[in-house]
């Protein structure tokens, strides 16, 4: 039994791919599907709708929320307080799945013990040079390469559930369930998921500038998780190999960290939760 969670903010160009790969998933058990569409000012939810009867056709169960206010937290929250599964998986609308990802997860999540889980990461770096560029270099890092970062795509059964309550006002929800599990208790399935990287150049540093100030905001208001955390750039020989072997694109990956690391310890970290898009 699961609960998927997919919080949505104009979501309409991307949210059919999603669904149609949970709606092709092989998982037999009792599946749970709520799409919470915030603040959208697009056919996000009515798309949604449109797969009710596909869902249902497999024993799955979809519902489409039409909430007013946009604002993730706020969405998961409210997605939270109706799931009827207390085995979650936290799904970014314009993340796409294997076939065999939900299997996978439901069956890692079967234990008392809590425990926090994802697919193995699959980045699209889409057709922009500069995205490919930093792709290229990024999930070649160690915090990338040898971690579970769990982007757009992290699961929890009940008991890891039970670690908080309401998800607080911040950015980087997904690394705040992340680091509440020591290293330990996160497990990895075969199974791939596939995350879209921002597009462009500029995109990237604004989209790299909110995840800086993400973190910044997570580690002053939680600094206790900063025990499980891990180093964004290690620099073991593997990489060091990587970065010599790509040097252009070593070059425009630093360029879009170094502005947007800048950027981000110029302003504020306690920003207002909004939704910025990366497309």
């Amino acid at each position: 039994m699961l609960t998927i969670i997919i919080p949505a903010y104009n979501e309409a160009s991307v949210i059919s791919e999603c669904l149609d790969s949970l709606l092709a998933q092989t998982y037999q058990g009792s599946l749970e599907i709520i799409v919470a569409a915030n603040g959208c000012s697009d056919e996000t939810a009515a798309l949604a709708r449109t797969y009710e009867d596909g869902f249902e056709s497999k024993g799955y169960a979809l519902l489409a929320l039409e909430i007013t206010r946009g604002n993730k937290n706020n969405a998961i929250n409210h997605s939270d307080s109706i799931a009827r599964f207390g085995n979650r998986l936290y799904l970014d609308a314009d993340v796409v799945c294997d076939e065999d990802l939900i299997t996978q997860i439901v069956d890692e999540l079967a234990t008392t013990k809590p425990i926090y889980v994802s697919g193995t990461l699959n980045i699209q770096e889409g057709p922009s040079f500069s995205s490919r560029c930093y792709g290229t270099i990024w999930k070649a890092t160690p915090y990338i390469r040898d971690t579970i970062p769990g982007c757009g795509c992290y699961a929890v059964n009940a008991t890891g559930r039970a670690l908080w309550n309401q998800f607080p006002k911040i950015h980087s929800d997904d690394k705040f369930v992340r680091l509440l599990f020591s290293r330990n208790q996160r497990r990895q399935v075969k199974a791939k998921y596939y995350w879209p990287l921002p597009q462009g150049f500029l995109t990237l540093i604004k989209i790299r500038t909110r995840w800086t100030r993400g973190n910044r905001q997570l580690a002053s208001l939680h600094p206790e998780l900063s025990i499980n955390d891990s180093k964004r750039i290690e620099w073991d020989s593997r990489f060091i190999m990587h970065i010599l072997t790509n040097p252009v694109a070593t070059l425009i990956f630093a360029t879009i960290y170094g502005i947007s690391t800048f950027r981000a310890y110029q302003g504020e970290a306690h920003l207002p939760v909004i939704w910025s898009r990366a497309r």
